[in-house]
C-alpha cells in the first residue's frame, strides 16, 4: 500500500506555495503600476546601502588605530543592545 501511495505524484505543501508565489509575482510585474513603483523602491534601497557602506567605512577606518578593547567599547556605545 505504502508503495503505491509513493508513486502518486502528489505536491507537497512547500511545493504548492513555491508556485503559488511565483505566479502571485508574476501578476504583480504585470501591473505597470507596480514596476513603477517597485523601480522606485530598488532606488530608496540602492541609496540606503549606499549610505550604510559610507558609515561602515567611517567607523572601519576610525576603529582601526584602536586596539580591540577599544574597538568593542567603540561598537557598543555607537549600536548599543536593548535588553528584551
Amino acid at each position: 500500500m505504502r508503495a503505491k501511495l509513493s508513486a502518486c505524484i502528489i505536491p507537497v505543501d512547500a511545493e504548492v506555495s513555491r508556485l503559488f508565489a511565483r505566479q502571485f509575482i508574476n501578476k504583480l510585474f504585470e501591473n505597470a503600476a507596480f514596476r513603477e513603483e517597485f523601480e522606485l523602491v530598488k532606488k530608496e534601497w540602492a541609496e540606503k546601502v549606499r549610505k550604510a557602506v559610507k558609515i561602515w567605512r567611517m567607523c572601519y577606518k576610525q576603529c582601526s588605530a584602536l586596539n580591540l578593547k577599544q574597538q568593542s567599547l567603540y561598537w557598543s556605545k555607537r549600536f548599543p543592545i536593548k535588553s528584551l
